[in-house]
């Protein structure tokens, strides 16, 4: 059975854009600019051509419909109320057909505000439901996007096997925008995992593709991710070239969360360029998209290279305000994980963290270095500080520990820390290499 895709692909990854900053010490802060990669492109919701298996009640097909909408229109949670009324009444009419769709809707919708792990089990669901009724088209979709999630919280090797499941579908049913929506994506995650070369073998193959079929957004997503290996490689005006070609393209197709994050590419670059007031101009027209269309990563890596562009201008009080903002963000991400797939992504994220703490202790601001340093190190939100009160307020320990050299203490420990994440972060670029 053929799906014809509605809407758009994933974009591609966000990368924080934030320069390295000497710290007093001799530490350095993770937040030099990354400039977001287009997210992965999801394949988008299918929608069943074949007539004998159209939705068995009118009133799944308008809800189907409208969820659809509510999807292209960039309204996550208008989207996922209204999938979930898909998925009851054709589970109720024993659908099995939209009852995937409404699981694949739902998958889309969860990631995209950031809640990995359910949208993990309704990918899941879908895809047992595509299998058992043999649609290749709806298989092919749901493992691009399975793809798209493992790679979002740091598993590249998982995201490459799904992808090329889905590959292997696509070429085999003849889907030439799947296809090149796949190369994108696979080529995103070589361009995160530090191989700039492989990664523009796939986009160079993905973009005529996208180009024969006159599919613009694949089109505008290509161009954007070749954009993004050239800034990697030290080429900001060749970059600035393909950013340029994909922005115009991204406004024409209505592509929302698409146009903001090739804003905060342009942003990037200017900001690697030295030309802060500029970067500022665009992370400020990308900011309020996506929080716009609610994309939640994307805003917490725009606010991080706001957030760098303040701390190397020399005003720290306006960075600590806007980092604090996209660490909370990422937090608030990481609790929607499961305890398996929370390290993976604890060690993709911790940049602007690292960068925070380290601009705190420069502006001797111990204590709240110290809260947050528990945070990003555990992620698990033990309040060490109730642990720190407690000794204070005992008699005993009051005596012990004087108040100098407990905040000593505190800052060695919160070193430690950083110096092992520091650690963490080399080993896994050398592993990588």
């Amino acid at each position: 059975m053929k799906y014809q895709w509605l809407g758009g692909n994933l974009m591609a990854l966000g990368i924080c854009l934030i320069p390295n900053l000497q710290s007093n010490a001799t530490h350095q802060s993770f937040l030099s600019p990354h400039p977001s990669h287009t997210p992965h492109t999801p394949h988008t919701l299918p929608f069943p051509l074949n007539p004998s298996l159209q939705a068995q009640s009118p009133d799944i097909e308008t809800l189907l419909q409208q969820a659809i909408q509510y999807t292209q229109q960039g309204k996550p949670q208008q989207a996922i109320e209204t999938f979930g009324q898909v998925l009851r009444l054709a589970q109720q009419v024993g659908d099995k057909e939209n009852e995937a769709i409404a699981h694949l809707g739902l998958g889309l919708n969860y990631d995209h505000v950031g809640q990995p792990q359910a949208a993990l089990e309704s990918y899941k669901q879908a895809l047992l439901i595509f299998r058992d009724i043999k649609a290749r088209s709806g298989e092919a979709t749901t493992l691009s996007n399975i793809g798209v999630v493992y790679s979002r919280i740091g598993q590249p090797e998982a995201a490459l096997k799904f992808y090329h499941q889905a590959l292997s579908i696509d070429r085999e049913l003849g889907d030439r925008s799947g296809e090149a929506t796949t190369l994108n994506n696979i080529g995103l995650v070589y361009q995160g995992i530090g191989q700039p070369k492989e990664a523009l073998k796939f986009y160079n193959q993905a973009l005529p593709i996208s180009r024969e079929v006159g599919d613009r957004s694949v089109e505008a997503t290509t161009l954007s991710n070749i954009g993004g290996v050239y800034d990697r490689i030290g080429q900001p005006e060749e970059a600035l070239k393909f950013y340029n070609q994909a922005l115009p393209i991204r406004r024409e197709v209505g592509d929302r969360g698409g146009e903001a994050t090739t804003l905060n590419n342009i942003g990037a670059v200017y900001d690697r360029i030295g030309q802060p007031e500029e970067a500022l101009k665009f992370y400020h027209q990308a900011l309020p998209i996506r929080k716009e269309v609610g994309d939640r990563r994307g805003e917490a890596t725009t606010l991080a290279n706001i957030g760098a562009v303040y701390r190397d201008s020399n005003q720290p009080d306006k960075a600590i305000a806007v980092l604090e903002k996209s660490v909370n963000i990422t937090l608030g991400i990481r609790q929607g994980l499961g305890r398996d797939k929370r390290k993976a992504f604890i060690q993709a994220q911790h940049f602007t963290a690292i960068a925070l703490v380290d601009l705190l202790i420069e502006q001797k601001q111990y204590q709240k270095a110290y809260e947050w340093a528990n945070l990003v190190t555990t992620f698990e939100l033990a309040d060490y500080n109730r642990l720190i009160d407690a000794k204070v307020a005992n008699p005993e320990a009051q005596k012990a520990i004087d108040n100098s050299n407990q905040q000593n203490q505190q800052l060695q420990f919160l070193w430690s820390q950083l110096e092992q994440l520091e650690d963490d972060f080399d080993e896994e670029l050398a592993r990588r290499k």
